[in-house]
């Protein structure tokens, strides 16, 4: 008897959305090598048309080496990845009375289970999916991806954007440092919104259809800075990161629409401003992807009809307060 056994079927997010509003523009990006760290220097106009500017140094080492495991997601890599934690963990589940032969097929591996006791071909059979499904999960935690389901109930893996986030923070500390120092007797809605066009105005990084490139172009925050480049998911993500630093317990979201992906921020909602609801939380929208320059609970006209239309998933940035209670 032959069970088939092909790998998750892959969706990423595509193309991001553009907007009919003003265009974003970064007027200046320096960096500088000085003492083991790499000194960034930005200028750029906001959404009002004012000159704006950060300046932070991040450590060189970490910039350069985070994420290092994080590649482009290839099919063939993980389908071989799988085959090997099969190949070793079988021998220790098949006995006497039933025996599994693995077949390698282009895109799939199919297992042919033999024996004398049907009982013990199917508790092989259930066991040996049990060791598909650990050795799919271990690739993929490997690879900083994970199992993702959108708002059509379609599921697929992505790039893991929550952890991303997370991971990021203790890096992205110095840039939440700068803001705060300088910024820090504003409204929380006039900090996000400078932050919103600081990462609104770096280039935004076009895109070819990821469902047939598999998921290239996302850019980890390291080197989305680096590059000073990036698409709608490697923004979001980068603004996600920053905000938790500075703003540690604020319920913060990312918010993934057919091809598209913003944020929501547990901020005062005003009358008038695009929001959601999330479990009983109302969540003000922002558009970190940029080329256009939507101040924030302000977003694109494809993006308020998905919304209004419900057709969005979502998923939690956690708090610090949760992530230290994690680690305890």
């Amino acid at each position: 008897m032959k069970k088939s056994l092909p790998l998750t079927s892959l969706l990423l997010l595509s193309l991001c959305f553009y907007s009919s509003f003003s265009l974003s523009k970064q007027t200046s990006f320096k960096t500088m090598q000085e003492n083991g760290k790499t000194k960034f220097t930005y200028k750029w106009s906001d959404h009002k048309q004012r000159q704006q500017k950060i300046s932070f140094a991040l450590d060189s080492q970490q910039l350069n080496n985070a994420f290092s495991r994080f590649r482009d997601y290839n099919p063939d890599v993980a389908l071989r990845h799988v085959e090997v934690g099969i190949l070793r963990g079988l021998p220790a589940l098949q006995d006497k009375n039933a025996q599994a032969k693995l077949i390698k097929r282009p895109n799939e591996i199919v297992l042919n289970f033999t024996g004398n006791d049907q009982a013990a071909i199917n508790k092989l059979r259930r066991a040996t999916m049990l060791l598909k499904r650990q050795s799919e999960q271990a690739y993929y935690n490997k690879a900083f991806y994970h199992e993702y389901k959108d708002s059509f109930g379609k599921q697929g893996i992505k790039a893991d954007h929550v952890r991303f986030t997370t991971e990021s923070m203790s890096m992205l500390t110095p840039i939440a440092q700068h803001i705060f120092e300088n910024y820090k007797n504003l409204p929380t809605r006039e900090i996000v919104n400078y932050l919103l066009s600081f990462v609104q105005t770096i280039p935004y990084q076009d895109l070819e259809d990821r469902h047939t490139t598999h998921g290239a172009g996302f850019s980890p925050p390291n080197r989305l800075l680096l590059e000073n480049r990036g698409d709608c998911d490697s923004k979001s993500v980068l603004m996600l990161g920053i905000l938790r630093n500075l703003f540690p317990n604020l319920g913060l979201i990312m918010v993934y629409l057919p091809n598209h992906a913003l944020i929501g921020i547990q901020i005062p909602y005003q009358k008038g401003d695009e929001k959601i609801e999330v479990e009983g939380t109302q969540y003000v929208l922002a558009e970190p992807t940029g080329p256009a320059l939507l101040p924030v609970a302000n977003i694109a006209e494809q993006s308020q009809i998905y919304i209004g239309a419900k057709s969005y998933s979502i998923e939690s940035i956690p708090t610090k307060n949760s992530l230290m209670r994690r680690k305890g």
